[in-house]
């Protein structure tokens, strides 16, 4: 593959961030889910869509997924889980926070 890939977010992805950060900044200024889309999945996507295979790891005994682990802006490190469809296109299907 050369060229930018394009990269789509499943419902699942979502769900899981959802799980992780609250819907909106806490009082003692926890980052939220609102804050995590604004700030640090850009520059992610970015990555994705720049260098897929030198950015991302296979998963062992998962065939078809892949992770990229990297520091954030406002969380400490994040592993991001993704697949590619027959369309060649990127999905980010899963999300672990670590902050």
């Amino acid at each position: 593959m050369t060229g930018r890939r394009t990269v789509r977010v499943a419902d699942s992805f979502f769900e899981r961030l959802d799980a992780q950060l609250p819907a909106e900044r806490t009082a003692t200024g926890s980052i939220s889910a609102t804050d995590f889309l604004a700030f640090e999945l850009p520059s992610a996507i970015e990555r994705l869509q720049a260098r897929y295979e030198s950015v991302t790891r296979p998963i062992d005994g998962e065939a078809d997924v892949r992770v990229m682990v990297i520091g954030g802006q406002l969380v400490g490190a994040m592993a991001i889980y993704t697949v590619v469809d027959a369309d060649d296109v990127v999905w980010l299907i899963s999300i672990s926070i670590d902050h």
